[in-house]
C-alpha cells in the first residue's frame, strides 16, 4: 500500500508497526527476559544453560513449536515474572 522513501528505514517507522504486531514485540521481550533469567550474564556462552540452549531450542528450529521451544528450554511455561523484573529494574 505504501512505498518507501528512497534512502530510508521503513523496516524500523512506526508505521509498519499494526497492533496487532506491536503485542508481538512485548511477548518477545517476556520470552527473552525468561530465557535470560537463567543465564549467567557474565559469562553467558560458557555455561551449561548455553549448551541446553542450543540443544532445545536452536537445534529443533522450526520443527516444532515455538511454545514447545520455550518450555523446552525453561522446563516450564513462559512467565511474566523476568520481565516485571526487567520493567522494574529498566525504569526505576
Amino acid at each position: 500500500m505504501l512505498k518507501a522513501v528512497p534512502d530510508t528505514h521503513f523496516w524500523a517507522s512506526w508505521v509498519q508497526l499494526d497492533s496487532s504486531n506491536f503485542y508481538l514485540y512485548d511477548w518477545d521481550e517476556v520470552i527473552l527476559q525468561d530465557f535470560l533469567s537463567k543465564f549467567d550474564l557474565s559469562n553467558p556462552l560458557a555455561s551449561e544453560v548455553a549448551a541446553r540452549y542450543r540443544k532445545t531450542v536452536l537445534e529443533p528450529g522450526g520443527s516444532m513449536s515455538a511454545n514447545d521451544l520455550v518450555r523446552n528450554f525453561l522446563g516450564r511455561p513462559q512467565s511474566l515474572e523476568a520481565y516485571r523484573n526487567w520493567l522494574e529494574e529498566e525504569f526505576r
